[in-house]
């Protein structure tokens, strides 16, 4: 799969499964000693809640990553949206500009609505 991808597919991928592990250590070290892996890697709890929000809709994001752009940023809001939009946004069959121009609008809608 990963072969098939461009690099910044590659790079989206990358960061998903990042987070993805990241988290199941958590719960393979117990919480006193992943937070303590935590500050040995200088993750600021900032960076652990984006990491919690990626990992969490990992499942969604690895359905979309053809498509999605690889900066943190553009991870974060595609997380943010509903799994059904986005899924569906996937299967509309339009360009990955056009879906990436739909995603940040209903990020933005998302953000000002709370």
């Amino acid at each position: 799969m990963l072969n098939r991808l461009e690099e910044t597919n590659r790079l989206a991928f990358q960061k998903i499964i990042r987070s993805w592990t990241l988290l199941q250590a958590e719960e393979q070290f117990g919480e006193v000693r992943f937070h303590q892996l935590c500050r040995e890697l200088s993750i600021t709890s900032e960076q652990l809640s984006w990491h919690r929000q990626i990992a969490e809709n990992a499942g969604k994001l690895l359905h979309c990553v053809n498509w999605i752009p690889c900066d943190d940023q553009a991870l974060d809001m595609a997380a943010a949206v509903e799994s059904e939009r986005l899924l569906a946004i996937n299967r509309s069959g339009k360009s990955a500009q056009t879906m990436r121009i739909e995603l940040q609008e209903l990020a933005a809608v998302k953000a000002a609505h709370g």
